[in-house]
């Protein structure tokens, strides 16, 4: 869900029920993943390397999509939400309070726009059954 968002909002803005510290780790590890994925498939190691290799998708995910938005967002939240996530009230009303909330989760939905046409991209391309 971190990823790609609620299978039922087409326009990735839903991050209601959700808790921001817990899906930054699911991105983190997704980013694990991929980064395992690579060990596999190394991009610097084909000796052809085409575009439509999976190991160059992969890498261009990771640098690209994944990096920029963790470099920007994971340390600045994470730092707020050490302080934040012990104040009264629930843990989604306290991450309410993030002060830059509003871009953030602008960012993260951009994201996972990016990562649904990815998706889409793999499903027609390797024929895969639609998850929806």
């Amino acid at each position: 869900m971190a990823v790609v968002g609620k299978r039922r909002d087409p326009t990735c803005e839903d991050f209601s029920g959700e808790l921001c510290a817990e899906s930054l780790d699911s991105l983190y590890n997704f980013l694990r993943e991929c980064r395992g994925i690579m060990r596999n498939f190394p991009v610097g190691k084909l000796k052809e390397s085409r575009g439509e290799h999976l190991g160059v998708l992969i890498n261009r995910i990771l640098n690209d999509i994944f990096r920029p938005f963790l470099e920007k967002w994971s340390g600045p939240y994470r730092a707020w939400w050490a302080i934040a996530k012990n104040e009264k009230g629930s843990p989604r009303e306290t991450q309410n309070q993030f002060p830059q909330l509003k871009h953030f989760l602008a960012d993260w939905r951009d994201l996972r726009r990016l990562m649904r046409k990815v998706e889409e991209t793999l499903r027609n391309e390797y024929k895969l059954l639609s998850l929806e």
